[in-house]
């Protein structure tokens, strides 16, 4: 087999998932105010009210907790400056991986006793939301894992018609409208979540309902606007470098997929798209190095082990 069938081979393998050992929750807390993670956040896992650990989130304010059974668990952030958070966590089955990303909320700050009061302009997302909004929010998460977009559909209506301005409830109920292909309404509850929000994730989902319409260049102008807005996030990166890789520009993906790796990136998967870069570009000793980093990145991650059984082929060869 040649080296180029050989590689091509190995990278669709790769698009098979592989089940992990053990059931995890892993995630990232950032600030809302320019969406830039908190290190020196205190991060609980709790279950029925049981504090079962208790960590401090690592400088990209990542945190992870293994070896977890079936079960409903709360993520609660504590970090100085800003209001704790509670998220509600489901694990429905054996071998699983939640990914759950945490954006607190500045602390209130004590009202200045006096008669006149200086008027301050405070953005949409930093508003607290209602509490009537966020649990019809927490239970269209919880209804959507164990009965798909369905059940969570009237439940992010009801958090949206509580609160309009609720931009991760938007953010959701639009992941719905694409997974039904309903482009136009995704489209819309996307770009409204970036209006009243500040997350990185609904200018990537909203580039992916542009390119799934073949609207690149406008799926590439959101996307850049995302990275002016947040130019240290490696995945708004990995999303541009996606886009590029599915119109066949290879120089131009491979530049963007390696500056999302020179950024703070959550997902690993960057560096399977560079193997698929080198493979088309004939940079064969590269993909290697880029399965390699994947493992340093993700070492107990859903490709994990496929990449190590591949890496050992390659290097065979």
């Amino acid at each position: 087999m040649g080296r180029f069938h050989l590689v091509s081979a190995v990278i669709v393998a790769l698009m098979a998932t592989l089940p992990l050992k053990a059931s995890d929750i892993e995630g990232q807390v950032r600030s809302t105010v320019r969406s830039v993670p908190l290190k020196s956040a205190v991060i609980q896992l709790r279950a029925q009210s049981l504090i079962l650990a208790d960590i401090l989130a690592d400088s990209p304010g990542r945190f992870e907790f293994h070896n977890l059974t079936i079960g409903s668990y709360v993520v609660r952030v504590d970090s100085e400056g800003f209001a704790d958070r509670d998220e509600t966590v489901l694990i429905m089955r054996n071998n699983s991986r939640e990914f759950v990303l945490v954006e607190l909320l500045p602390a209130e700050k004590p009202q200045p006793n006096t008669q006149e009061q200086t008027q301050e302009v405070v953005s949409v997302h930093e508003l607290k939301v209602p509490d009537a909004a966020r649990r019809e929010y927490e239970n269209g998460l919880k209804e959507g894992k164990k009965g798909g977009c369905s059940k969570a559909v009237p439940h992010f209506e009801k958090a949206i018609a509580a609160f309009e301005n609720y931009a991760d409830a938007l953010n959701e109920i639009g992941k719905c409208f694409q997974g039904a292909s309903m482009f136009e309404r995704a489209e819309d509850s996307f770009r409204k979540a970036i209006q009243y929000g500040s997350s990185i994730f609904s200018y990537i989902n909203l580039a992916d309902v542009l390119v799934s319409r073949k609207q690149f260049e406008e799926s590439q102008k959101v996307l850049h606007e995302g990275i002016a807005k947040f130019p240290s996030e490696g995945d708004l990166y990995f999303a541009l470098a996606n886009s590029l890789f599915g119109q066949g520009h290879m120089k131009e993906a491979e530049e963007a997929a390696l500056a999302a790796h020179s950024k703070f990136h959550a997902s690993a998967d960057v560096h399977l798209l560079l193997a698929k870069i080198y493979v088309n570009r004939g940079k064969y000793p590269e993909v290697a190095t880029q399965f390699k980093t994947y493992l340093v990145e993700n070492p107990r991650g859903p490709m994990a082990d496929r990449v190590r059984q591949n890496l050992k082929q390659l290097e065979r060869k």
